[in-house]
């Protein structure tokens, strides 16, 4: 059945939310007189947020409250988020060709719709998507199917005439779930083992755009 639509992910593959992460935790952490460098960014890659606080904590010695400190970066995160910042590589032709084809978008996200939107805008891609649709939008997140099943509603096409993009083996999960098929473009943390659902894998969204018509036609 031809793709009608295209549903992506938001974080890891439309915008790179580790370094955009770490970059909260350097300037909040350089506000109070600590430095993280390269070796930092690649300790934290893949740690959860409990895993990240132990580890500025054991880096810088603060005892400062794991919820408190936790809040901070995510202010700074919004902070980042409301700037300009730099999308995927690859993103931004890739969208705009499907855009120029006539495929309708949407982004389908375990973060909050507002979250969501805010960082689209940020990403200057928020004018290629038909449809944003967050957590707090259904009853369960992924690996559930509900956010695709509400992304394919909004878009009025059914979930098998939907591609999904995703990074992570729960967000296959999910699309997977709701009957949509699913690219994925493995985060660097995970094996491609956990991948095995998802009709093909790829290195980048360049390496995607460059396979996009045989893709469209499956």
């Amino acid at each position: 059945m031809a793709i009608k639509a295209v549903i992506f992910d938001l974080d890891g593959v439309l915008m790179d939310t580790e370094l955009l992460a770490f970059k909260a935790w350097q300037q909040k952490l350089s506000s109070m007189g600590f430095i993280l460098g390269e070796d930092d960014f690649r300790a934290m890659l893949g740690l959860d947020a409990h895993q990240t606080v132990c580890y500025v904590q054991a880096k810088t010695g603060l005892e400062s409250d794991f919820q408190a400190l936790l809040e901070e970066q995510e202010k700074m995160m919004l902070s980042i988020l409301e700037g300009d910042i730099e999308p995927m590589p690859g993103a931004f032709e890739l969208l705009l060709d499907l855009f120029n084809r006539g495929y309708p978008l949407a982004v389908a996200s375990n973060s909050s719709s507002i979250d969501v939107s805010r960082a689209l805008k940020g990403l200057h891609l928020d004018r290629f998507f038909r449809a944003v649709i967050g957590r707090e939008q259904v009853q369960a997140g992924k690996p559930a199917p509900d956010v695709y099943l509400a992304a394919a509603a909004a878009l009025s096409v059914i979930p098998s005439q939907c591609l999904a993009v995703e990074d992570s083996s729960v967000g296959v999960k999910a699309a997977v779930a709701a009957g949509v098929r699913c690219l994925a473009i493995p985060a660097p943390s995970l094996p491609r083992a956990e991948f095995s659902l998802a009709s093909a894998t790829f290195d980048s969204l360049p390496s995607l755009h460059a396979a996009l018509d045989a893709i469209l036609t499956l």
